[in-house]
């Protein structure tokens, strides 16, 4: 674990350009996950997806987004510097409204395998239930280490698939987390 690590919630005031200036989304992703009729099927299927600064200010402008529905963003900090962020929208849906959708969950390249993501992932979920908050809907990118990482902390195909959060990401993989598990 290292040292030095805060988490805190971000506000309107932090939504700035520079935010993710240090922030590096960069993950080579060799296996994915994909569906094959009704079955998940882990295929050598490689790319990469790094940021560039465009990509980070959109980002950015989508976390002023959450912010702005009642949602949260939660950041982790290395003193100063940004290396880790997970937000949620606060508009419920589903058949009985019982999601929100956990639209970013990334810890940044360097950092990754040390327990920050495992932490993070259970602040903001803690943040979710005190909102009243049932269960977060994830889109999640079908990398290999990212639907093991979802998996491990509790998360489990998602009961009910919503199209319109499928059909902006038709690849990735539609997950759910039952937020009641937190005591």
């Amino acid at each position: 674990m290292i040292d030095n690590i805060c988490i805190n919630e971000i506000g309107l005031n932090d939504c700035k350009p520079e935010l993710l200036t240090y922030f590096d989304r960069y993950q080579e992703a060799r296996r994915n996950w994909r569906k094959q009729g009704e079955q998940w099927v882990l295929c050598d299927d490689s790319y990469t997806e790094n940021w560039d600064d465009e990509k980070k200010k959109e980002v950015v402008k989508n976390l002023v987004s959450c912010i702005n529905s009642n949602g949260c963003v939660l950041g982790v900090y290395l003193q100063d510097k940004l290396i880790g962020f997970a937000s949620f929208h606060g508009n419920h849906f589903g058949s009985n409204h019982q999601y929100v959708e956990l639209n970013y969950m990334h810890i940044s390249n360097g950092f990754r395998g040390q327990g920050l993501g495992k932490r993070l992932f259970s602040e903001i979920c803690e943040k979710a239930r005190r909102q009243g908050i049932k269960k977060l809907y994830i889109s999640a990118n079908p990398a290999e280490d990212s639907i093991a990482f979802y998996r491990k902390v509790g998360c489990t195909d998602a009961g009910e698939i919503i199209q319109a959060i499928q059909s902006h990401a038709p690849f990735d993989c539609q997950l759910e987390y039952d937020l009641s598990h937190i005591k």
